[in-house]
């Protein structure tokens, strides 16, 4: 039997109307009935494998990816092909205009900061003497108050000698 053009295209149109029209063959679906599943996941509180039967998608785990771009990315981020192994290379190359940016950031923060580099964090700025007698300070200051609390006097604040 011979199959003409006018069979091939009822064929067509049988097919169309079976797999639908916001799906195209090989399993690829538009964003628009991406979206369309997804969004009726989120408002109709349908499981994943419950719409994959409604909408006949193959694979639950489909939808779930779906469910995670449109939440991540918007319904915007359903239109981008995500086809294939992702690139390891090299990253992309910055426009001359953000590189330049970057750079003169850097340069302020830079100048910004050049008078904390003296050699030593800030904290030492005063050099080691000065951290002993702080260290030597609180640990009168704990002394004192065991001392109060063992005899269970009130602090007057006033001290004792030492």
């Amino acid at each position: 039997m011979k199959i003409g053009f006018a069979e091939i295209l009822v064929i067509l149109g049988v097919a169309l109307l079976v797999f639908g029209p916001d799906k195209t063959s090989h399993y690829r679906y538009t964003p628009e009935f991406k979206k369309q599943v997804v969004e009726a996941v989120i408002q109709e509180g349908l499981s994943y494998q419950e719409a994959a039967r409604i909408y006949e998608v193959q694979g639950h785990d489909r939808i779930q990816s779906w469910e995670r771009i449109y939440l991540e990315e918007g319904p915007e981020g359903l239109e981008v092909e995500r086809r294939g192994r992702r690139s390891t290379g090299r990253p992309k190359k910055l426009s001359s205009k953000v590189d330049e940016d970057l750079l003169a950031e850097v340069q302020r923060l830079r100048a910004e900061n050049a008078p904390y580099y003296t050699g030593r964090p800030p904290a030492f700025a005063g050099g080691l003497p000065v951290i002993a007698e702080t260290i030597n300070e609180i640990i009168f200051q704990a002394d004192r108050l065991m001392k109060l609390s063992f005899l269970q006097l009130p602090d007057t604040g006033e001290g004792y000698c030492r």
